[in-house]
């Protein structure tokens, strides 16, 4: 009965291996597994932007962005949170809501943060990625709402 355990513990193990591979090309999922921030969607690559920003990574978050193609604009929205983030220790990231699109360079993504005394901040951002040979990345981010960073519900 033992060895049956572990002759099916070995098999599933088998199996999950050669489904990885077979959904993914080796070299994505050796990539994947060594650096996290390696990401094979537009909306893997926006939630561990907002992830390392929720565990003040700023810098790893910020290699996310592709800088020579973001506007000012989108640049100053990021940077905002960059900086309440940072200056703000009690502030948490407790929900990346991703709106329903089909598009795999636009992602329309709803931030909920909290901090101490139950106050919640949103935001809705649009976000365009970009595929390169380090994965995809950020291009541009636009706020889509016009609830205010600071007093928003």
């Amino acid at each position: 009965m033992r060895q049956s355990r572990y002759l099916w513990l070995i098999g599933i193990i088998t199996l999950s291996m050669i489904g990885m591979i077979w959904w993914k090309t080796p070299e994505v999922v050796l990539t994947t597994l060594a650096s996290p921030n390696y990401s094979d969607s537009s909306r893997s690559v926006v939630q561990n932007y907002w992830n390392l920003l929720d565990r003040r990574q700023i810098s790893q978050a910020r290699e996310l962005i592709i800088n020579n193609e973001i506007t000012p604009a989108g640049r100053y929205e990021l940077l905002l949170w960059e900086n309440l983030v940072d200056n703000n220790p009690l502030l948490s990231l407790q929900k990346v809501e991703f709106l329903d699109n089909n598009d795999e360079r636009q992602v329309v993504a709803k931030v909920i943060w909290t901090s101490s005394g139950q106050e919640v901040k949103t935001a809705t951002y649009a976000f365009e990625a970009k595929q390169t040979d380090k994965g995809w990345r950020i291009k541009q981010v636009r706020r889509i709402n016009s609830l205010s960073l600071i007093g928003g519900y």
